[in-house]
């Protein structure tokens, strides 16, 4: 069943982003809600699960953009990948220190692509500052709270007791 509700959630989000994604834009800086998605389910369920989401969700990406099919699935799955790998030390972690770790998650995610679009497309390095530290602060204030919603929905504790 939880597998179920983290497709529908895949889904809804994808969906979101191209339909009303403007609503969460500040400043022209919108969150990754799918990144976000993915870290959560690296933690809560594993490297396996990670990549697949990872994938999944990079593949749904990309059919609701513009960008070439993989050119977000391949960065979401290594993210998948490393975070899984690493869920364990995160469970009962404060929301400053989930936001931290989503903000440096963030920051790795925004490089890759950083460095696809330098290898294949026309990427600048002012996309740092620009787009991807901007882009990984908002993720890493909106990432806890929906943390907190998915540990209600999916009966688990990633959230931790001191909400610093």
């Amino acid at each position: 069943m939880k597998h179920l509700i983290f497709f529908i959630l895949l889904l809804f989000f994808s969906l979101f982003l191209q339909s009303y994604f403007d609503l969460l834009s500040i400043a022209g800086i919108k969150p990754d809600l799918l990144l976000i998605l993915t870290i959560y389910i690296s933690f809560k369920e594993g490297t396996f699960r990670g990549v697949w989401t990872g994938f999944t969700a990079g593949l749904l990406q990309d059919l609701v953009s513009s960008a070439s099919i993989g050119f977000h699935a391949m960065p979401k799955a290594i993210i998948g990948y490393i975070v899984g790998k690493f869920g364990n030390l995160v469970r009962g972690q404060s929301l400053f220190s989930l936001g931290l770790l989503i903000f440096v998650i963030s920051l790795m995610h925004g490089i890759l692509l950083l460095l696809l679009a330098l290898l294949f497309i026309d990427g600048k390095f002012s996309y740092v500052y620009k787009i991807i530290l901007p882009e990984s602060l908002y993720n890493a204030i909106l990432g806890p709270m929906l943390f907190t919603i998915f540990d209600k929905i999916f009966g688990i504790n990633i959230v931790g007791g001191d909400s610093v």
